[in-house]
């Protein structure tokens, strides 16, 4: 991922989270690195915070490849043929195996893209989901997220975590730790406080289940003084510190 579709996306987050989070501090949002971003509240005062994704390893499929050749070329189909850009989340099966015509397979994936995201006008914000019954064999959605900011595409492979996957202690606890040591290296710059937003792509949780609760149990500890997990599809939150 280049630097200017980094900063898109991480923008994206960003955005969403401020607008989902109904305590989140009145201030000026400001593009920084390390922390990714400044919200300055007045003149003296500032919170820093840092993002980080998080996701399930895909290197160990062996299929990797070849799943994102196919995005590769159904993204080029894109466009060729329609112009508004949007950032596609991609979720095929863990099942998934070769198609017979990946050029095919491609464009199925190109034109169901352009079904749905020319409904809306060039330029507006929306989150969309394209389910199954819509797609190819092995991908079970496709999540497109766009806004009046885009300059550019982006398609990629994401995976949906499961709450077996979030509520296994070093899953969460693991990059939580990373980011604290790099928290040690930018608190030089004095910003009275620290968030860390642990953005997901898409959360698959049953609705009957109380999640709060359950990660609660986690005890994690952080520097951080706020710690958050976010559903970007669902545009959920929950506080973990």
């Amino acid at each position: 991922m280049n630097t200017r579709i980094k900063t898109q996306e991480e923008w994206l987050v960003m955005r969403s989270f401020r607008d989902n989070y109904p305590d989140f501090p009145k201030g000026k949002l400001i593009k920084s690195e390390s922390p990714d971003f400044t919200l300055k509240l007045s003149l003296t005062k500032s919170i820093g915070i840092e993002l980080s994704r998080i996701y399930k390893d895909h290197s160990q499929n062996p299929l990797e490849n070849k799943i994102r050749s196919i995005i590769y070329k159904a993204h080029a189909l894109y466009t060729e043929r329609y112009k508004n850009p949007v950032l596609a989340h991609i979720f095929f099966d863990s099942d998934f195996t070769s198609p017979i015509n990946d050029e095919l397979y491609a464009t199925k994936i190109a034109i169901a893209i352009i079904d749905v995201v020319s409904e809306y006008k060039f330029g507006s914000q929306y989150v969309i989901q394209i389910d199954q019954e819509h797609l190819p064999p092995g991908i079970s959605r496709i999540i497109i997220h766009g806004h009046p900011t885009f300059k550019n595409s982006f398609w990629d492979l994401r995976t949906e975590l499961s709450v077996q996957d979030l509520l296994n202690h070093e899953f969460i606890q693991n990059p939580l730790t990373k980011k604290e040591e790099k928290l040690r290296t930018y608190q030089k710059q004095i910003h009275d406080f620290y968030w860390l937003i642990l953005s997901a792509d898409f959360i698959n949780k049953p609705a009957s289940f109380n999640f709060e609760n359950a990660l609660g149990q986690l005890r994690l500890n952080s520097d951080f003084h706020k710690v958050f997990l976010y559903d970007l599809f669902k545009q959920n939150y929950y506080e973990l510190v």
